[in-house]
C-alpha cells in the first residue's frame, strides 16, 4: 500500500492542537530529542484514513512501539484490549 500524503497545513494543525507534545506519552517536542511524527491512530493498513480526526502527534518511540497495532494483550487479564486512543480517551 503506498504511503498516503498528509498535507503540511494538516500536519501543522495536528501539531498545534497537540501543543507540540506526543499525544500518547505527553513528552514535549522540545525535550524529546527527536522529531515528532504525524501518526495514524487507526493505521492505513487497518482501514484508517489520513483525515485530521485520525491523525495525532507522536514521538518516535511511541510511534515505533505502536506501529500498525490497534490492540494488545492486557498483562493482567490476558485479554485482547484496544490501545489508548488519544481522540476518545
Amino acid at each position: 500500500m503506498p504511503k498516503e500524503y498528509v498535507p503540511q497545513n494538516i500536519r501543522k494543525k495536528v501539531s498545534i492542537a497537540a501543543q507540540y507534545r506526543c499525544e500518547y506519552c505527553q513528552t514535549a517536542q522540545e525535550i524529546s530529542g527527536a522529531q515528532m511524527n504525524i501518526e495514524h491512530i487507526i493505521p492505513l493498513s487497518r482501514e484508517g484514513s489520513s483525515e485530521e480526526s485520525n491523525l495525532c502527534l507522536s514521538c518516535i518511540w511511541c510511534n515505533s512501539y505502536k506501529w500498525a497495532h490497534v490492540d494488545g494483550i492486557d498483562s493482567e487479564t490476558g485479554q485482547k484490549t484496544p490501545l489508548f486512543h488519544p481522540r476518545t480517551q
